[in-house]
């Protein structure tokens, strides 16, 4: 069994109580450097963090994903085996997904934090990811910068790492 089956199984007793209210982006920061020289040779780096609060008193769950993408302009010269990349933006945000949840079987007590934990990092990231990709879309697009289509989300197994 992978890693992502793993969480995915543990995550299930959250998954079954879970509902979407809401999902809100609470803030932003994007920093344009340069303009690339063409549409060509763009690169980036796209680091996702997901982070969840249970909060007891409202039966209400936050799974808050913090993300952070570094665009570069990659040349390779004749010669070098090491390409050289100039920084041209850098966007920070962050967004949460707020959940109703309704109490769990009285028969297996309260969710415990694993529980909460394998759910942000299955069912948490897969409600908040298409938002992040449109997110990053749309703001490389306002800055002027050719729009940056990101990947659809891969949660990550033991037998095809990162």
């Amino acid at each position: 069994m992978t890693d992502v089956d793993e969480k995915r199984q543990l995550a299930a007793r959250v998954a079954a109580c879970a509902n979407l209210m809401d999902i809100r982006t609470f803030s932003v920061g994007a920093n344009l450097e340069t303009v690339p020289d063409g549409p060509g040779n763009l690169g980036y780096d796209f680091e996702a963090d997901v982070e969840v609060q249970w909060i007891e008193e409202t039966s209400s769950l936050i799974v808050t994903g913090t993300y952070e993408l570094q665009l570069t302009q990659v040349e390779h010269e004749e010669g070098s085996d090491n390409p050289t990349k100039t920084k041209i933006a850098d966007l920070e945000f962050k967004m949460a997904a707020l959940y109703n949840v309704d109490e769990p079987n009285e028969n297996h007590g309260p969710f415990r934090d694993d529980e909460l934990d394998a759910f942000g990092d299955t069912t948490g990231q897969l409600a908040l990811y298409p938002y992040a990709r449109e997110f990053v879309s749309d703001l490389t697009n306002r800055m002027g910068l050719p729009t940056l289509h990101l990947g659809p989300l891969q949660l990550f197994t033991e037998d095809r790492p990162r």
